[in-house]
């Protein structure tokens, strides 16, 4: 669904997350369909229908991001925030503590951070492609 600048796609509709094509405020493109962004936009979303529901002017989406990330394994990641590069273990921590801060609970984060103090190495360790997102890009986003 292609939504305006307020994520209406019609009078008393708005989309948000992977349904919608929500424009970047600044660039004009289409943002990433990651969760970040989607939650971000739903919170929008869900602002502007209750303002349209209670008789007031609904606000555009401003969120522009601060960056994106990705790991290859323990210590070895690039990543980009607010247009200043960083690799290696810098990188790394970067997107760790990012993708710690929008985990979907306290109870989970602190069981990925236990699971890596417990192991040095996660190279080879069942589930450890899961917790750590090896090879996986993620759009960071806060």
């Amino acid at each position: 669904l292609v939504t305006g600048p307020d994520l209406s796609v019609v009078d008393g509709v708005w989309a948000a997350g992977d349904a919608a094509c929500v424009l970047h405020p600044t660039s004009g493109r289409p943002v990433p369909a990651s969760a970040l962004w989607a939650i971000k936009a739903g919170a929008v979303a869900g602002s502007n229908a209750a303002r349209h529901l209670t008789g007031r002017r609904t606000r555009a989406f401003r969120y522009r991001g601060l960056g994106q990330a990705a790991s290859f394994g323990l210590g070895r990641s690039i990543s980009e925030l607010y247009g200043v590069p960083f690799t290696g273990w810098v990188a790394w921590v970067l997107r760790m503590a990012f993708f710690l801060r929008f985990m979907p609970s306290r109870r989970t984060a602190l069981r990925v951070v236990g699971d890596l103090l417990r192991s040095p190495t996660h190279e080879g360790r069942p589930g450890a492609t899961e917790t750590f997102g090896t090879d996986l890009a993620v759009e960071v986003s806060a």
